[in-house]
């Protein structure tokens, strides 16, 4: 039974998987050019919202020495070229702070998928409102794929504000990943499996 083990943890660490790297540009806020902590990003107001209200701070980061701090609504994006077809997923750390109309404004991470022409292909956006106030909370897309006629992606964070307006917190953020997600190929997972089929019939034989 001992040696049956073995080999289907052999079989599990032997099937290929897609290779994870930061796509992004300075997510964790750590790197500088010429002072600018805030280097890769962009101010972003997808929707009319005020678009320069972030400042790199260093006194709440999740880890490290920075963070980016948001001192009303608004948000940052950056783009990065991606793949149609491929799955990706993205990740970030959200601190919502507490507010007398909680409901009215939150935080939210995301990415839009653009075509070519910079036309919206596709979008997944996490709304982190409802979770625990006034402390960092971690926001996840899961895996997304990308459309097929899509080329660009536009990783998007920030605070809003609906009616009944009230000026949002001061939010923070830091620590964002978006890389191709870990998915085994459909023919590694039938190798996977046939592997597996063919090392539990051997133990039973034995």
């Amino acid at each position: 039974m001992g040696k049956l083990v073995a080999l289907v943890s052999l079989a599990v660490l032997l099937v290929p998987g897609v290779a994870s790297a930061n796509l992004l540009v300075n997510g964790d806020f750590e790197i500088s050019v010429d002072g600018d902590y805030a280097y890769g990003w962009s101010a972003d107001a997808p929707d009319g919202w005020n678009a320069e209200n972030q400042v790199v701070v260093t006194d709440n980061p999740v880890s490290g020495t920075h963070n980016l701090h948001n001192y009303n609504d608004g948000g940052m994006k950056q783009e990065v070229a991606i793949t149609g077809g491929q799955s990706y997923n993205l990740t970030g750390y959200a601190l919502v702070p507490s507010g007398t109309v909680a409901n009215s404004w939150g935080s939210y991470i995301g990415v839009k998928f653009l075509r070519a022409n910079g036309t919206l292909a596709s979008k997944t956006m996490v709304d982190m409102k409802a979770l625990t106030r006034d402390q960092y909370n971690l926001g996840d897309t899961g895996v997304i794929v990308a459309p097929s006629d899509a080329v660009t992606a536009r990783i998007m964070f920030g605070t809003y504000a609906n009616d009944p307006y009230e000026v949002p917190g001061e939010s923070d953020f830091d620590n964002f990943n978006f890389d191709v997600a870990a998915v085994p190929e459909p023919a590694s997972l039938l190798l996977l499996g046939s592997g597996l089929v063919g090392l539990m019939g051997l133990g039973r034989k034995k």
